[in-house]
């Protein structure tokens, strides 16, 4: 996938420890390294060009499962792991415009 900048789209792209993006909300994360959690921070602007960040969708991706798929909580019933496989890419987002 293609984000704001060059940087971005590396960092986006590859496994590591500054950066994560969760294609199937449009989430972008910084890992606090130093939280004995790995705990992450969402941003909304690129840190490279500063381009405003798209929307996430994590919301909408639950309104839709629960819609179209009667999953309330998708976290433990069924589990992250046993939804659709459209639902745990951008597929989903994308079939339907968003």
């Amino acid at each position: 996938m293609k984000h704001c900048c060059d940087n971005m789209t590396w960092y986006a792209s590859h496994k590591n420890d500054i950066i994560q993006y969760y294609p199937e909300f449009k989430k972008y994360r910084f890992l606090i390294p130093t939280d004995p959690c790995g705990d992450r921070q969402s941003f909304e602007y690129c840190p490279w060009c500063a381009t405003k960040l798209p929307e996430e969708l994590g919301e909408e991706w639950g309104e839709a499962l629960e819609k179209e798929l009667g999953i309330e909580d998708p976290f433990i019933d069924p589990g992250y792991e046993n939804l659709p496989e459209e639902f745990r890419t951008d597929a989903w987002w994308k079939k339907r415009g968003l």
